[in-house]
């Protein structure tokens, strides 16, 4: 036992003295561009930056001065016009259900032009419902205020559809905006939709919602999303409460959002909420899913139905 030990120990000091510096050669041309560009009902949205070297810090990854085109079918639709850091749009636009449309992005000083095309998807009928309880639990004297969100989706059949959804919860105070986003917790008759994709919030709660219409193929599908024995949106006791909750802000509100969104819009998130989930939120989005020629990212479009549900407003003199 002993000689063995001896001689393994010979060995990793024959070994370790035999070290050999190795450069590895990490090529630095791998930056480009990246698009996040959205089609909705009325406006197309581009948001353009640099991707990361691995090897050199890109201080100003934004870019400003891109050219940036938006076709339906061979005819040009408008030019995008820059907003800020890296943001441009095209508004007062009404895309076509089924119709290819095409962004064509020039950046001086890259070669080549960045193309990407996707398909605005038919918007599926739907409806949101909000109705307020009042509770009064016997261990509290203050008054809480749950409300519940009902969405009510026309699914037609022999199509697939993909859908998002998500609820925002927006305060003022002086004057001020502040949003976040509200937390969802499932209820047990609503698992069939989740079994795509969601954001798993810090509380155990859902958000960024994705499926498709695999369970609800042509039918009319209710989707409680807050209800007494379902969904508990706001806080982890799942109460609006005015004393305690909202009594610094002047106002609150809750919105709703659902889309009717296309395989690249699903595709991308689905990919990318996935690893993001997978490698504990380090996800590198533009390397997941990309349907960009000549540099990174997504172009995908979208309908949308949204509403503005006052869940508190100050008395005034309050």
């Amino acid at each position: 036992m002993k000689k063995l030990v001896i001689y393994l120990l010979g060995l990793m000091l024959v070994f370790s003295s035999c070290e050999k510096a190795v450069e590895y050669n990490i090529d630095d041309d791998i930056v480009k561009p990246v698009v996040y560009a959205f089609l909705s009902d009325n406006k197309a949205t581009v948001r353009l930056f640099w991707s990361s070297s691995y090897v050199s810090d890109n201080d100003e990854p934004e870019i400003n001065d891109a050219s940036i085109m938006l076709y339906e079918g061979e005819n040009l639709l408008g030019t995008l016009a820059f907003v800020s850091d890296g943001v441009y749009e095209l508004t007062g636009i009404c895309p076509k259900a089924n119709v290819e449309y095409t962004i064509t992005i020039d950046v001086p000083g890259y070669e080549g032009s960045i193309v990407a095309k996707t398909t605005m998807p038919a918007k599926v009928p739907a409806d949101l419902y909000v109705t307020e309880d009042t509770i009064c639990p016997e261990w509290e004297d203050t008054v809480f205020y749950r409300h519940n969100l009902s969405l009510v989706i026309d699914d037609p059949g022999g199509v697939i559809n993909y859908y998002w959804y998500n609820v925002d919860k927006v305060m003022y105070l002086d004057g001020e905006e502040y949003c976040e986003k509200v937390e969802v917790i499932p209820s047990r008759g609503s698992y069939p939709l989740m079994f795509n994709v969601f954001e798993r919030a810090s509380t155990g709660g859902y958000c960024n919602i994705m499926f498709n219409d695999k369970y609800i193929d042509g039918s009319r599908y209710e989707y409680d999303v807050n209800g007494l024995s379902d969904y508990k949106i706001a806080d982890q006791s799942g109460f609006y409460s005015i004393d305690d909750m909202f009594f610094v802000v002047d106002s609150a509100y809750l919105v709703p959002y659902f889309r009717t969104i296309n395989y690249d819009y699903y595709k991308f998130y689905c990919d990318a909420i996935g690893q993001s989930q997978a490698t504990f939120n380090t996800s590198e989005a533009y390397y997941v899913y990309s349907n960009v020629e000549n540099g990174y990212g997504i172009f995908a479009a979208y309908c949308e139905v949204s509403d503005t549900i006052c869940v508190f407003r100050k008395e005034s003199g309050e």
